[in-house]
């Protein structure tokens, strides 16, 4: 391999990008075989795409898809194949969270599998969380569970608003 392939974490879960079908696989076979922790290596086969920004991907090792991902003292139980996450994004979602008082009344309308609304919720403010995307909404509820805060989010679908005529 000429230069050195990059990949992330999500969970035990590796990412990479690489156009090269065979070099993809090599690499994916090289992280198998080192001492990075992972049960699982997907490539990225498309861009995020449709209403629930979801991308398609290549499974390259590995059987499941569903992990744990930890960020910021907080888990989140997911499977990238069918909700939206990026692990890239949280340094601005722990920006966000950290201007959160405690019993502030919290709407997010995007919550997909909470990396937004768990972390608000754990720093005691009430928080509404609805996502379009039905496969999101049983992760958000059980990341609410697994850390703690189940009392103070309200997790649900809900869809874009549908304009209303008047008269």
């Amino acid at each position: 391999m000429d230069e050195a392939p990059t990949y992330e974490r999500l969970g035990e879960i590796v990412v990479i990008d690489e156009d090269d079908p065979e070099r993809a696989r090599a690499v994916a076979d090289a992280i198998v075989a080192s001492d990075v922790p992972c049960e699982t290596v997907l490539k990225r086969a498309s861009k995020v795409t449709g209403e629930y920004r979801v991308r398609e991907w290549d499974r390259l090792a590995g059987e499941s898809t569903e992990t744990v991902h930890r960020e910021y003292g907080h888990e989140f139980l997911l499977d990238p194949t069918v909700v939206y996450f990026s692990p890239r994004l949280a340094t601005e979602r722990h920006r966000v969270v950290e201007q959160v008082q405690p019993d502030e009344r919290v709407l997010d309308m995007f919550a997909g599998v909470g990396p937004f609304a768990v972390p608000i919720a754990s720093r005691g403010a009430a928080v509404v969380a609805v996502d379009a995307n039905p496969a999101a909404i049983p992760y958000l509820r059980t990341n609410a569970g697994r850390n703690g805060v189940a009392d103070r989010l309200d997790g649900g679908r809900g869809g874009r608003a549908e304009p209303r005529r008047r008269g």
